[in-house]
Order: structure tokens, then sequence, then C-alpha cells
């Protein structure tokens, strides 16, 4: 049986998912649905960024760091690469972290303990609870636009939640034509499309709604997500989509 699945991220992640899905049987097209671009791109940026954050971190010496996607990864990386008293100061801390594959991105950069959450946002924010219980602050690593978890949870439970952007996410201004073939071809016995997040979600139907969709053949397209609060965004903006919750890709 031919499975066929669009795999929808920055160029880098979609490639390392294309490994992992015909590991897993799927004959897999890759497509880029945006790029992330870290903030600080130049020493100086760096400098600042990383003052800015051991300030975070000195103010708050107990609060534990939040990762949701390894382009927060990819950016602490190139910061720690350039300051000593930011790996020291991690060095320290607990960090949580959403998925194998953040957990994977993360190895080299130490932290006192790691806890990963599968799923999403919400699954990391009650792990945190779980483990913390008497915590109140945490310092999330994310990009400039956030989804609504972990904050939303933890905050319902008496946390504050500081962000600290370290990247854009940078959304593609058309629909990949990797992708467009993909939805016009109809001759695999099973289709599926990967989106790992309710903004992919958000991405790929605003893309999808520039193009005339009858040019494509959707039916009997599944779309792989990770939790239940990004099928719900799938079942809000991807009508005759079906949807089905997957952790083999986070």
């Amino acid at each position: 049986m031919n499975r066929s699945l669009l795999i929808l991220r920055t160029a880098e992640a979609a490639a390392r998912t294309a490994q992992k899905a015909e590991a897993l049987g799927f004959v897999p097209t890759t497509g880029v649905l945006w790029q992330a671009l870290p903030l600080a791109s130049t020493p100086s940026q760096r400098q600042a960024c990383t003052e800015h954050w051991l300030a975070h971190l000195a103010r708050y010496p107990d609060a534990p760091v939040l990762l949701t996607s390894g382009n927060g990864v990819s950016a602490l990386k190139a910061l720690l690469g350039a300051s000593e008293p930011l790996a020291e100061a991690l060095a320290s801390r607990w960090a949580f972290l959403v998925g194998t594959a953040t957990a994977e991105a993360l190895r080299g950069i130490q932290f006192s303990k790691t806890f990963t959450a599968a799923g999403d946002g919400a699954g990391l924010a009650r792990l945190v609870l779980s483990q913390l219980p008497e915590g109140k602050v945490a310092i999330h690593l994310c990009g400039t636009l956030r989804a609504d978890e972990p904050s939303l949870t933890l905050t319902k439970n008496g946390w504050q939640v500081v962000p600290v952007p370290l990247y854009e996410m940078r959304p593609a201004s058309r629909l990949p034509q990797s992708a467009q073939a993909f939805l016009a071809d109809s001759q695999a016995d099973e289709r599926y499309i990967l989106l790992l997040s309710a903004q992919a979600v958000r991405v790929f139907a605003g893309l999808l709604e520039q193009e005339s969709r009858q040019k494509y053949r959707l039916a009997g397209i599944v779309v792989l997500v990770p939790s239940e609060s990004v099928a719900r965004t799938v079942r809000d903006l991807l009508a005759g989509f079906s949807v089905r919750q997957t952790e083999e890709f986070h």
C-alpha cells in the first residue's frame, strides 16, 4: 500500500522528519511552510540578547526554562556559543521540552534536569505543574509569535510565564510547488499531511485559501497532528479534511 505524506515545516525540520517518515513506511514529500530566523544574527545583537536573558535569569533564580520547538534550541545554541556565563547559568536550571525532536536537538546543552512532554504546550504545562507544584515563574524561550500554551494553563494555575523571544517564524508567501503537486495527485492509496502546531495549520489554511481548491483532489486526505488542540484548529479551518492524532513525528 502506498502511503504518501506531505511534510510542511522549515526546510531542515522537514528533511529530518522525512527520514523518520520513510522508516515508518511513508513516501514523504517535503514543503517549506516557513523559515525560522534568529533575532540575534550579528555579534552585537547576540550580545544584547544574551545580556537581556541573563538579566531574566538573575531576576528569577529558580525559574525553569521552557522550550517548545527545535527552532528555539537552534537559536539558543547560537547564543551559548558566544557566552560562557549564559552556559553556566543554564547548567543549574531545569528545562521542560515538548517532543522528542526538541529533546534530541537539545543534546550538548547542559541543564540540571530535563523533562520531555509528549503532545503540545498544554501537555508541557501539565508536566511543569506535576514536577514543580510550588513553582511560580517560568522562562519560555520562544518565537515572536507564540501559541496560547503553555502560558494559558500555567497562568490559570497562578504562574507567571516570562517570554524570551529568540527567533521569528516567517511564513511562505504561497503554497510550495511540492505541496501543490501533492494535493493535485490522488494516485497514492492513502494521503496524509503533517502539521505539528496550530500556527502551522493556520499558515497552511491561509495559503490554501489563496489557491483555487477546485484544481486539487482533497477527498480522503488525513491531516496528522500531535494533539487535540491542534486537531480542533484543523476542524475549524480545514473543512473537508479528516484529522488524526499521532505522536510519531513530534
